[in-house]
């Protein structure tokens, strides 16, 4: 939803569980992609919490690097396939 640059804080709206210290990667056009860790979870008031367990919470997140709004974020967990190269350029994929 928004980024602070004078704080490298996200402020991002999430639609599963997320837990403090959970792998996520963070993905956007031109093919803008990083992994990092959930740190420094809080909730919409600010408080510091663990977990944010609400379908749609509105949370903020301190990032290692710039993401935009509309930047999107998954969780990386075993068995899914990643397209994007560790230089942030994407695979070739032929039938």
């Amino acid at each position: 939803l928004a980024f602070d640059p004078d704080h490298m804080t996200a402020t991002i709206r999430q639609r599963n569980v997320i837990l403090e210290g959970d792998r996520v990667e963070f993905y956007g056009p031109g093919f803008r992609h990083f992994e990092t860790f959930i740190k420094d979870l809080h909730d919409a008031e600010g408080h510091k919490i663990d977990r944010a367990p609400n379908p749609m919470e509105v949370l903020t997140i301190t990032v290692p690097q710039e993401v935009k709004p509309g930047d999107m974020i998954r969780a990386c967990k075993e068995g899914l396939i990643n397209l994007y190269q560790k230089d942030g350029s994407s695979e070739t994929i032929r039938a």
